[in-house]
């Protein structure tokens, strides 16, 4: 009887072993971007960050060029958007690798943002929209990053 007790309990144990905790959720088909800062299991994970090459002084009336890349590369760029109220509460449409809610965009080539536009307005100091980016990452996990770089136009 004891070796049958003290079998059950190995038995138990080795099946709980084998779970593991996936905070990954989803709704209605779409995952929900709440693994910011963390893996599948809920550990943590180092910070990505929103990188910017571009000129930190332009002329007014000039072309502007920025491109825009996370910090770390096993995170590929699938979206990039500005005007996106974006919250851990958020939705990932897996199919289109959208954000819901969310549709004014930049242009993704080679896992870079690219923002392009002609400098007007006054000369001084300026800071760009924020922008979103959605990532996915080598299991397929959908993440938000927020970023967003200044500039100075000169006459």
């Amino acid at each position: 009887m004891k070796i049958s007790i003290q079998l059950f309990l190995v038995i138990i144990l080795a099946s709980c072993a084998e779970k593991r905790l996936d905070i990954i959720q989803y709704k209605e088909g779409k995952q929900v971007l709440n693994a910011n800062g963390i893996d599948r299991s809920g550990n943590k994970i180092d910070s990505v960050y929103v990188n910017t090459i571009s000129p930190d002084t332009i002329k007014l009336g000039d072309e502007f060029y920025a491109r825009v890349f996370l910090s770390n590369p096993d995170f590929k760029i699938v979206d990039a958007l500005f005007d996106c109220p974006v919250t851990n509460e958020s939705l990932a449409d897996t199919a289109t690798q959208k954000i819901i809610g969310c549709s004014k965009g930049f242009m993704v080539k080679q896992d870079t943002v690219r923002i392009h536009f002609t400098v007007g307005g006054l000369p001084g100091n300026r800071g760009f929209h924020e922008i979103t980016i959605l990532s996915k990452d080598k299991d397929n996990i959908y993440r938000y990053h927020k970023g967003s770089f200044k500039y100075f136009v000169k006459e």
